[in-house]
């Protein structure tokens, strides 16, 4: 689960690769705009699925290529959240705040939090050790509160 405010404040994928000066393919532009659009955290098969509505010729390496070099970029995010569906990874648009990722270990839902408490730890941080912290992640993993609450529910047992 992806809260909306959070997709409010992805950053435009075009316009920073345009902005970086990459070379703006048809294969770039549309697997940015699936990153963009995207309401939830994408694996690359999932990116391939979706750009393939528009280039249906579109290979799964061509993808990793063009994640990679978004990658390097700073234009989007790379995340593991805790490798609940096995070992793939997950990507994102970045937005213009850190956030956390907590990943349900139960249902697999993931929850983005931006907090002022994470702000002021990465101050700190920096403060404290004389850093310029330009990218800062943080993954959780738990039992969501829906889990934890059909948990604590009694089973009815028939008579």
């Amino acid at each position: 689960m992806v809260l909306a405010k959070h997709l409010k404040q992805r950053r435009p994928v075009t316009r920073e690769l345009q902005a970086r000066g990459l070379r703006m393919t048809a294969q770039r532009k549309v697997i940015a705009e699936v990153l963009q659009k995207a309401g939830k955290h994408l694996d690359a098969p999932e990116v391939l699925r979706r750009a393939r509505q528009q280039l249906p010729g579109l290979h799964l390496a061509t993808v990793y290529r063009a994640l990679e070099s978004l990658k390097k970029l700073g234009i989007i995010d790379e995340l593991d959240l805790m490798h609940f569906r096995g070992t793939g990874h997950y990507y994102e648009a970045r937005t213009d705040k850190d956030h956390m990722h907590f990943t349900c270990q139960r249902c697999g839902s993931v929850l983005e939090i931006q907090t002022p408490l994470f702000e002021k730890l990465k101050a700190q941080i920096e403060g404290r050790h004389g850093l310029s912290i330009r990218v800062a992640r943080l993954e959780l993993g738990g039992i969501c509160g829906t889990c934890a609450a059909k948990k604590e529910k009694p089973e009815r047992i028939s008579a």
